[in-house]
């Protein structure tokens, strides 16, 4: 379920793009695998910071340093599908 829901909102971030091909979709959809193992990594490492007996303020710095890093994985895997998967995959702007 909760695969499905990460799908969902992968797909919301990249809206105004939309596969033209099933090879295109597939594509997209697989670009999801690495960002999701990423957050989960993410996820893992701040819980295990927070178990050690570190100083506070470092576990805090050490957390906000992986949660940017993160951040920056999903909008360079966006801007990947963006710019270089729009140029193979033949993916239409959607106009409002």
């Amino acid at each position: 379920m909760a695969f499905i829901v990460c799908e969902l909102v992968w797909f919301g971030l990249l809206h105004p793009l939309v596969p033209s091909s099933i090879a295109g979709f597939v594509a997209e959809a697989l670009l999801l695998v690495p960002v999701a193992g990423c957050a989960a990594l993410a996820v893992k490492c701040i819980t295990w910071l927070q178990l050690g007996a570190n100083r506070s303020f470092l576990r805090q710095g050490l957390a906000v340093v992986i949660a940017c890093s993160l951040g920056i994985v999903i909008f360079a895997t966006a801007y990947f599908a963006r710019d270089f998967l729009g140029s193979q995959y033949h993916y239409f702007i959607l106009h409002r």
